[in-house]
């Protein structure tokens, strides 16, 4: 699949281009100043990565390879006993509305995790940063495409326990416009799914069959369907299955018409409460 995207036009259509895609490499260049490739320097922020079409990722890797990142995390874990010893932690204020859905979570551990995707999307809502090269280079965490919906599928079986972890990522950003939650009749999570109404969320309570109909219109960019967590992953990976990374940049340096444009983008990850 295509991951990277180059422009030679106004910046306008560029900035309208990224947001719209989930592209990990964006290059905006002009007729003066052409972008004449879709490369990366990753030394220098421009960090980049090797991703399956979203609503396939699963099928082909556990998680997408992202560069500059340090190998090990690829297959590391939290340890339970670790994260049942923060499950007990406060959150911070700024991410204290999150405390109602967390407190649905009834296993410790599972929380422990929670608290630990919340905190990390707390961390990356404070970029994006920008490169250190001869190019104008921002990177950080971004939501989901603008105008692209990811569905997470509450089966029959599924507990809130096992789709928590995949909703807060959505949940507590300025991502929440673009997820939907599917619970099927009698689920599991169904009760704790219900509540979220009250938070924004769009909740549909709907049959497989059902569901199999409307997703044949609708085009969801990615349809999501929580299972239990034989283990607990690194934060930054296991987010990067739901939302983008990536960087943006201007084959100009010290481009402040780009930093001024692309820095205030709504693409990128924002702490946002309901």
């Amino acid at each position: 699949t295509p991951i990277s995207l180059s422009v030679n036009g106004p910046y306008q259509l560029g900035l309208k281009l990224w947001e719209r895609t989930s592209q990990v490499v964006f290059t905006q260049g002009s007729h003066a100043s052409p972008a004449l490739s879709c490369q990366a320097r990753p030394q220098e922020g421009e960090c980049f990565g090797e991703f399956a079409p979203r609503s396939e990722l699963l099928l082909h890797s556990r998680f997408p390879v992202v560069i500059p990142s340090p190998t090990p995390a690829y297959n590391a874990a939290y340890a339970p006993s670790f994260l049942q010893q923060i499950a007990v932690d406060p959150l911070p204020d700024s991410v204290a509305f999150c405390a109602p859905v967390l407190e649905r979570v009834r296993d410790p551990a599972v929380k422990g995790f929670c608290k630990i995707i919340v905190e990390y999307l707390r961390a990356a809502a404070e970029g994006p940063w920008e490169g250190k090269g001869a190019r104008t280079c921002l990177f950080g965490v971004q939501r989901t495409p603008i105008g692209a919906t990811t569905l997470i599928r509450c089966g029959s079986d599924t507990s809130w326990e096992e789709a928590c972890p995949y909703l807060l990522p959505f949940f507590c950003t300025n991502a929440r416009e673009a997820v939907e939650l599917s619970v099927a009749k009698g689920s599991a999570a169904g009760a704790d799914a219900a509540a979220l109404e009250l938070h924004g969320i769009k909740v549909v309570e709907e049959s497989e069959d059902a569901l199999k109909q409307r997703m044949e219109a609708a085009g969801y960019y990615n349809v999501v369907r929580p299972a239990r967590m034989d283990e607990f992953p690194m934060p930054g990976q296991f987010v990067s299955t739901l939302l983008c990374v990536g960087h943006c940049k201007s084959v100009k340096s010290k481009d402040s018409e780009f930093l001024d444009l692309f820095r205030s983008s709504p693409k990128w990850i924002r702490i946002k409460a309901p």
